[in-house]
């Protein structure tokens, strides 16, 4: 039987999310797990803020495996298997709006036009008839026209920082602006409520792995679904050229907005395969006015699930996970809210990541 943590009983039947601060990643309580390789650091704990030289510290993922049980039965484990699991260092990187070998060049982004000169990060020093933040003539950027992330040049011109595009910049376009995912698994289990015990569980694992995870199995019957979603958006990492808020901004996020699984089973018919039932999970207390930056996002389910193995079956559990956020906008003659805007996700990247895992009998 596979031990379940305390905490994860008194949450059965529902779907729930938690935040962790900045910890290494917490080992799952069900599976036993030892480390293949032992990971050292020059430094575990972040420095104290940015130093004179414009240098500041952020995390870094470090990927090693672990061995866990992935097959048990009854009270054995039957079966175990390499994993990944992620480990993190701080590494010295230049701050924010500066850049070069000893971080004292400042940044424009976007770039000073027409001989103007960056002197402070996102400051342009403009020549002689040219004037507004990249010296392309009036800058006339407010709530009725606003551009940000991005930098106002000629009459109503809008220069999106990279990775932004739109109207207004309101479009997130740039692949790396999807989140790390550092956990993710699926366990199906068949569980008696006479004995009160695990009878025997699978566990697939496609953390760290871009074609996903397949598992294997001659048992027909399951009764219960497990799953384990781990992600963080490091904003000085993810975002590191965003300017500085304008004073038309009176605030901004950007990060996790929608987790989700979808649940697909798929069986065998006279010249290929059908999906006979589809599924959708999404994890709550995300949303493009709630999304979760600096911080580990965690959902976590486990429910009653019955499932029907018959020969040639496949499930595959297929996770979603979406970058986006908000901005508020304020009259700077009132100084009072007037309405706040959504970045949205262009049509082709509303998937930042996609995993499938199987389970399937021979």
């Amino acid at each position: 039987m596979a031990p379940v943590a305390a905490s994860h009983k008194e949450h059965e039947n529902k779907l729930y999310w938690n935040l962790y601060g900045s910890i290494p990643p917490i080992k799952p309580p069900r599976f036993s797990e030892s480390p293949r390789r032992k990971v050292h650091s020059r430094r575990d704990t972040p420095p104290a803020g940015p130093r004179k030289d414009h240098t500041c510290s952020r995390r870094r993922a470090v990927w090693y495996t672990v061995s866990v049980c992935s097959h048990r039965c009854w009270w054995w484990c039957c079966g175990r298997r390499n994993v990944w699991r992620v480990y993190y260092t701080y590494d010295d990187y230049c701050c924010p709006g500066w850049k070069g070998y000893r971080c004292n060049t400042p940044i424009c982004s976007p770039s000073c036009r027409n001989g103007g000169t960056c002197v402070r990060p996102y400051t342009c020093s403009c020549p002689s008839g040219y004037q507004g933040d990249i010296c392309s003539g009036l800058s006339d950027c407010s709530y009725n026209k606003p551009c940000y992330p991005g930098r106002c040049y000629g009459g109503s011109g809008c220069s999106c920082t990279p990775g932004f595009t739109g109207r207004t910049c309101l479009e997130l376009r740039s692949q790396k602006f999807k989140p790390l995912i550092e956990r993710i698994n699926s366990t199906f289990t068949y569980h008696s409520f006479t004995q009160k015990r695990d009878v025997y569980n699978y566990m697939a694992d496609a953390t760290n792995r871009t074609a996903g995870d397949i598992v294997w199995t001659n048992q027909n019957k399951f009764n219960q679904l497990e799953f384990d979603l781990e992600a963080y958006v490091d904003t000085s990492t993810v975002f590191p050229n965003n300017p500085s808020l304008p004073s038309y901004i009176m605030e901004t996020k950007l990060g996790i907005v929608a987790a989700s699984v979808k649940i697909i089973h798929e069986k065998l018919r006279k010249g290929g395969s059908y999906i006979a039932k589809e599924q959708t999970l999404s994890c709550p207390g995300v949303s493009n006015g709630q999304p979760i930056s600096d911080t580990r996002f965690k959902c976590y389910k486990k429910e009653s699930y019955t499932v029907q193995f018959d020969s040639g079956d496949r499930y595959k559990l297929k996770y979603s996970i979406t970058t986006g956020g908000y901005r508020k906008l304020r009259n700077t003659h009132t100084w009072s809210y007037v309405r706040t805007e959504t970045y949205s996700v262009a049509r082709g990247y509303n998937k930042v990541t996609n995993f499938t895992k199987m389970v399937r009998m021979d």
